[in-house]
């Protein structure tokens, strides 16, 4: 995939596919990949919180 607009999009697509079936180490190599977005302050925001979710909707982390 090329780093275009729209790539932070495809790329959570695909991460949620790769964790699907089993490839999470493949689907956290692509979030890696991933532009943060910069807050107003400066700051970079945060990304990653769907993948932790969907890792927790796979029962693959528990929450206890």
């Amino acid at each position: 995939m090329r780093q275009s607009a729209g790539y932070n999009q495809d790329a959570v697509n695909l991460i949620l596919r790769l964790v699907n079936h089993g490839f999470d180490d493949l689907g956290y190599k692509i979030l890696l990949t991933m532009p943060r977005p910069s807050r107003s302050d400066g700051e970079q925001g945060l990304v990653g919180s769907f993948f932790v979710r969907q890792l927790v909707n796979v029962n693959r982390v528990s929450m206890e």
